[in-house]
């Protein structure tokens, strides 16, 4: 059962990258067996949100009402957060944002933690925030280091 786990996951965690990298790969996705129901609303959210459909991206994040596995989670409130920061609803995108970041920055997803903290710093502009703003300066240069280290790390192997 944990591989299961593990399998799925990791397909979560590719189709996520490839919304970054290949977005038509992420369509394909949308049909993968591997991939559950809401793992496949957020991937549709995500294509939405691209759009720029917020109503349709918020409607399909309403009907994920249950709990789910924590990335899902975490994908759920970064979307919403985004969507929100787009409708100029910033203190509302905040918590949210953050609450995605704190889940998200645990996986191996770079595009997706560069993406949670400059959604969360641009909220904290607009709210006019200076300790958040810092916060979130200060997770970049954190970022950097650890992309860094995982670069030479990956070169030394």
């Amino acid at each position: 059962m944990a591989d299961a786990f593990k399998t799925e996951v990791k397909t979560f965690i590719e189709a996520l990258q490839n919304y970054h990298t290949e977005p038509k790969k992420v369509r394909k996705c949308l049909s993968s067996h591997q991939l559950s129901e809401p793992e496949k609303k957020i991937l549709e959210s995500w294509l939405y949100l691209e759009e720029q459909k917020f109503n349709k991206t918020l409607s399909i994040l309403d009907s994920l009402s249950a709990s789910y596995a924590p990335l899902v989670e975490a994908q759920k409130y970064l979307i919403l957060g985004i969507a929100l920061n787009h409708k100029h609803k910033f203190t509302q995108a905040i918590p949210l944002i953050r609450k995605a970041y704190e889940v998200i920055r645990t996986y191996p997803l770079a595009a997706q933690q560069v993406l949670a903290i400059e959604s969360l710093f641009i909220a904290y502009q607009h709210d006019e925030d200076k300790k958040g703003m810092q916060y979130c300066l200060d997770e970049v240069n954190d970022m950097s280091n650890t992309f860094l280290e995982q670069d030479l790390r990956k070169k030394a192997a």
